[in-house]
């Protein structure tokens, strides 16, 4: 039997501090057509699926094939669109003006891993060259934030020793071909929970006490750029 969409389906993790990206993203995406979108470095393919909930047709791209599982769990699903599944790099997307949206989430600093930042730069520019003229990109990445953060990513997150965080003005800088770009921050104690249940006490805590710290504090940037 299918099942409706939840967030923790979308997002996975720390929910409540990611879920800010879709608030922001369901304002801007157009409404009043179907779309042809792409899900970049799509790992489980949440982001596929809000998408085609929707009603759109999605490309749900990674660098390594889909697992069945991931194709079966989608298939549980209640969707109105379809989902493709394709297998490409990040740095080369074999596509050129032909999304009305490309979308991410924590992606980008898996793709400069070990302070390869140009394979990040070159990500966006991919990005933008795929994008039809007026198309939008959606993106939620990880920013390096606090001293505590990195301390933390290095003594108990393991894929994190090699991921390349960024900046906050880095992603700004890497946008600057795109117009109407919106950026913002959230996101501070979400990081430091071990399990989905204390991320979800700790965005609660983030929402009431520290989303308005300086940008530099914050460990999510998220926002849209349009061609």
């Amino acid at each position: 039997m299918q099942r409706e969409l939840s967030n923790k389906d979308i997002l996975g993790w720390d929910v409540k501090n990611w879920s800010k990206a879709l608030l922001h993203w369901e304002k801007v995406i157009p409404k009043d057509k179907k779309l042809m979108c792409l899900e970049i470095g799509a790992n489980k393919g949440g982001l596929s699926l809000w998408l085609a909930a929707k009603g759109h047709s999605v490309v749900c791209n990674d660098i390594k094939p889909t697992p069945d599982e991931i194709k079966k769990h989608h298939s549980s699903l209640k969707l109105k669109g379809e989902i493709e599944y394709q297998c490409f790099d990040a740095v080369e997307i074999p596509y050129e003006n032909h999304f009305d949206v490309i979308i991410l989430k924590s992606v980008l600093g898996g793709v400069g891993r070990e302070g390869k930042d140009e394979r990040m730069e070159k990500s966006i520019n991919e990005i933008y060259k795929a994008l039809k003229p007026g198309g939008i990109f959606l993106f939620a990445e990880n920013l390096r934030a606090s001293k505590f953060h990195s301390f933390f990513r290095k003594n108990f997150v393991k894929w994190a020793k090699d991921w390349n965080y960024m900046h906050y003005s880095q992603i700004k800088n890497y946008l600057n071909k795109f117009t109407d770009t919106e950026l913002h921050t959230a996101g501070f104690m979400g990081a430091f929970g071990f399990n989905e249940a204390s991320r979800n006490v700790f965005g609660h805590i983030d929402s009431v006490v520290f989303n308005n710290l300086p940008k530099g504090y914050h460990y999510i940037v998220y926002g849209h750029a349009k061609k």
